[in-house]
Order: structure tokens, then sequence, then C-alpha cells
């Protein structure tokens, strides 16, 4: 059912963004001429979680208004939930402080609602290229920059101090030389080069499926919907999990 209406909406101009845990739906991927990324420790293509881009800002009724904005609140969101994921459910109590380490994030970069905040502005060279570039997108923070973040609002003199530091130490498994160090990284260039595809397929089948897997669909959800669902309100677009 899935592979017909997948070719059915390549037929139709219809992108179709699959997040598959088996591994399903590769080939119609490939057959279509769209494309297939398998999301894997040691793989070429990867996803920073943390990666925000602007969006197409629309009137009430859903009819693009030509601005564009950075939601920067909501994004701090989506990685909340994410951590949640990620360590248990982080407690009421301690949501405020787990939320202003994800927000400092953003500011140390200097990312605001502005969609111009996420560019640097100046001369910068394309070594694939070869030409030289008048703005270039900023470094995103990573999940390595959240636990440092976090590990610097720590206070032992806080009634919160032992939840927090729980926090800080069960994301350690998820930065760099953690064992599921995955997604502590930029969003591979190659990615960016994928967002037109017809059918772009999220292949996760290689991951452990107790921790990994669900986190992987988790994040490939989220990137879609930042990079591709928000983007181009006109293009229609379906995403099947």
């Amino acid at each position: 059912f899935v592979s017909l209406l997948t070719m059915r909406s390549a037929l139709k101009g219809i992108r179709s963004i699959i997040i598959d845990p088996e591994g399903e739906y590769d080939k119609i991927a490939r057959i279509l001429g769209g494309t297939a990324i398998k999301l894997a420790p040691g793989s070429a293509s990867g996803i920073n979680p943390m990666d925000i881009d602007y969006e197409d800002e629309t009137d009430d009724n859903g009819k693009p208004t030509g601005r564009r904005y950075v939601d920067v609140k909501s994004k701090v969101a989506d990685i909340l939930d994410l951590i949640s994921v990620m360590v248990g459910e982080v407690a009421p109590e301690c949501r405020n402080t787990v939320s202003a380490a994800i927000m400092k994030s953003y500011t140390d970069r200097g990312i605001t609602s502005d969609p111009n905040s996420l560019y640097e502005t100046g001369s910068f060279f394309n070594e694939e290229t070869g030409e030289f570039e008048q703005n270039r997108k900023k470094r995103m923070p990573t999940l390595s920059d959240f636990r440092e973040n976090l590990k610097g609002m720590l206070d032992p003199k806080n009634s919160l101090y032992p939840k927090i530091s729980s926090i800080y130490d069960a994301m350690g498994v998820y930065v760099k030389g953690g064992l599921y160090d995955l997604f502590d990284r930029e969003t591979s260039e190659d990615l960016q080069g994928f967002l037109n595809s017809i059918v772009l397929n999220f292949n996760v089948s290689s991951l452990e499926q107790g921790a990994l897997r669900p986190l992987a669909m988790y994040v490939a959800m989220t990137w879609t919907w930042e990079k591709i669902v928000k983007k181009n309100p006109r293009i229609k677009k379906r995403i099947i999990c």
C-alpha cells in the first residue's frame, strides 16, 4: 500500500518522506529517482537534531504571507521533548533549567527569530564550488553544547541539583565518545541536496530496536518537519511513518 501510494503521489508531484524502521522502501525511493538515507553509526549521512531553520509565515487561512521567521521557542520545546525521550521524562520542576540550557545553545550562536541571524556575513570560500560566497549558514549548536550549558547551571546549593545532575550524567551516553553519539554532530552536507527529492526514505533498520531506532525515528521526523514541511507551503508533501 505504501509503495503504491508513493508511486501515485510521485506521478502527481507530491513529495513523500518515509521514516522506514524496517528498510523496506529504499528500492522504491531509488526507482522513482528519489533518495535513500541510511541512519547508522559511521554513516556519512547524519542529522543534527538541534539544526534550526526559518519557516514561511502563513495567515489564518493557511496562505503564505511572504514573510519568514525562526521559531526558536518551538525548537527549544522540540529539543526538550527529545531530551525526555533520551533520558526519561524530565521532571516538571527541572524543565525550566533544561529549557534555559537549550535556549542558551542558540543565543550563544546569536540565533534569534530573525532569519538573517542564521547566517554569517562576509566573504567565504566554498571548497566544493571553488567560489566565494557572501553569506554562509552558521554552525548549529549540538547536543554537546547543550550538555556543557547544563553543566554550567549545576549548583550544589540548589534543591534541584540531584535531578539536574542526573540529567547531565544521563546525556553523557548521547554525546561524542558515548555509546549512542550518533546524533551529536553537524547535519551532513549531502542531506541539503536531498530536500527536493520526490521521495526521501530514512532507513533506520540497522539501529538497535530498544533505544536507538525509536530515537532515530523521532530525530528524522522532527528534522523533516523543520526542513521540509514548514518550507514552501504551496508544495504538497506527505510524511509516512
